[in-house]
């Protein structure tokens, strides 16, 4: 019981962690995106949707912060539970995590994204949704 209490409360302090560096990074970084950003990345990970960056900040701020206070009510609500929403809660903060910050890091510098920082969190949801339903 005991541990579970602490795996759900650090979940919930990682998950507020990686949105917290997640909008500074967005702020610190706000004038040197440009005026029209990628949004949308299709499957080969090449940009296929723009919009102004007042439309990033749009997308980004209500979500990240939206699925913070999802995450610290539905694993405080159910701290009793295996554990594992705890974990799925914070693998999915990791890929929108990772997701943003490369979009920001790809619409300053062109950097591409890197499928690996996606699919290893998403690797971690479905492991504990495997492991959940047996």
């Amino acid at each position: 019981m005991i541990a579970k209490l602490v795996i759900a409360k650090l979940a919930i302090s990682i998950v507020w962690i990686l949105a917290s560096a997640l909008l500074f990074r967005l702020l610190s970084v706000w004038n040197e995106l440009p005026e029209r950003v990628a949004v949308h990345f299709g499957v080969s990970l090449e940009p296929d949707g723009w919009a102004r960056k007042s439309t990033l900040a749009l997308l980004v701020v209500p979500l990240v912060l939206g699925h913070a206070v999802l995450t610290t009510w539905l694993v405080l609500a159910h701290a009793q539970g295996s554990g594992n929403l705890a974990v799925i809660q914070l693998g999915t903060s990791a890929v929108l995590f990772s997701v943003f910050w490369q979009t920001i890091t790809f619409n300053i510098s062109g950097k591409p994204l890197r499928v690996i920082w996606i699919v290893l969190p998403v690797l971690l949801i479905v492991g504990c949704i495997a492991a959940s339903l047996s």
